[in-house]
């Protein structure tokens, strides 16, 4: 359960349970990419923006309900770290001002500890101990009209990436009473989608594809692509929340190696 626990937590890396039958991983993922021990091939990794919308529940709508919901989010994972404290710096780098309420709030906070933060981790660690081009991407287009109120949230990157939004075909869970109709937005994105993947599966590298360039990732200033319209790179991206991340991420780990 232990050894479970250490490759499983989501602050260290994904946090996915790993399942490879006649072999025993023994560290966690982020840990082993660090050690230069993992497979050294290229990647692309990354996450909508509100990926973890589907995680979090509706009935946030105070500070109150804030707190108790960050508090359940990170109970069991940050040790013997002063959880009041943890609680008053979060609410201080997600100030409810800057969303529609505080769920989204909600949101934005859990997606940068399960997905934003942690890939950035993985992504820097990687680039880091290879030479083979590592890529980081966030999504963030969500769709226009009814649809809008789902955000950028898991799996609508597939709905560009497979080329479904062409024909207004949504993830099932998106109810509206009419079909979509993609806008020229979402065209151009669905485009651009095309150029990345099929140049990245043909080469192993993004160098020279027609879309918007698409650096690669820095150890020391990891770059992302916001997919989004316009699609843009940024370095430093949400720097101050995802090195917050960092720390507690690091003081879990000291805490699960004791």
């Amino acid at each position: 359960m232990k050894v479970q626990n250490k490759v499983a937590n989501p602050l260290l890396g994904r946090g996915f349970y790993p399942t490879i039958d006649g072999w025993a991983l023994l560290d966690d993922p982020l840990s082993t990419i660090r050690s230069g021990k993992h497979n050294r091939v290229p990647l692309i990794i990354g996450a909508q923006a509100q990926d973890a919308r589907g995680r979090v529940k509706r009935g946030i709508k105070t500070k109150e309900d804030f707190h108790t919901a960050i508090d359940k989010l990170l109970r069991g994972y940050v040790g013997d770290m002063d959880m009041d404290e943890i609680i008053r710096k979060l609410s201080a780098l997600y100030p409810v001002d800057q969303y529609k309420n505080y769920f989204w709030a909600m949101v934005d906070l859990t997606n940068d500890r399960i997905h934003t933060s942690s890939n950035r981790r993985i992504a820097t660690a990687m680039a880091e101990n290879q030479d083979e081009p590592v890529y980081w991407y966030i999504f963030d287009q969500p769709l226009t009209g009814v649809y809008a109120r789902y955000g950028a949230d898991h799996p609508l990157i597939s709905t560009f990436v497979f080329q479904l939004i062409r024909n207004g075909q949504l993830p099932p869970w998106y109810r509206g009473k009419t079909k979509y109709t993609p806008s020229t937005d979402d065209l151009t994105l669905a485009d651009a989608f095309l150029d990345y993947w099929i140049s990245f599966a043909a080469n192993g590298h993004l160098d020279g594809v027609t879309s918007p360039a698409w650096p690669r990732v820095s150890p020391k200033q990891p770059a992302v692509q916001i997919i989004s319209t316009p699609i843009e790179s940024r370095t430093n991206h949400r720097a101050e929340k995802l090195a917050y991340w960092d720390e507690l991420a690091k003081e879990y780990r000291k805490a699960a190696d004791n």
